[in-house]
């Protein structure tokens, strides 16, 4: 079984570089479908291993914010023409999914 990126020994080498290459190729246009299954494990992984446990469980406050990014880019129409389809992956997502991520935690006043 592969361990979630978070708890595999080379999370801490997990770069800016890496989540924006991940980024480009997600969000590039060269991408013409993506299926629903796709987008839940992107997002939740498989036991709570995705996109939204990795934002509070990141090793730097830069790569965290990077990744706060990136699921800004996924929601947004105008950055990403699968935005509604993740929307709407993003809007089922649990409570407790969602305090996952501790967003108290990454918003200063």
């Amino acid at each position: 079984m592969n361990k979630p990126l978070h708890q595999d020994e080379d999370w801490p080498n997990f770069s800016l570089k890496q989540i924006r290459s991940f980024e480009k190729w997600i969000l590039s246009k060269e991408i013409k479908s993506i299926d629903p299954h796709t987008i839940t494990r992107l997002l939740i992984g498989d036991s709570n291993n995705g996109l939204l446990s990795l934002i509070w469980d990141s090793p730097t406050h830069i790569a965290t914010q990077n990744l706060l990014g990136l699921l800004a880019k996924l929601l947004d129409y105008e950055k990403n023409i699968f935005a509604e389809a993740y929307n709407q992956h993003f809007a089922e997502c649990t409570i407790e999914q969602i305090k996952e991520m501790k967003l108290e935690k990454h918003i200063w006043y």
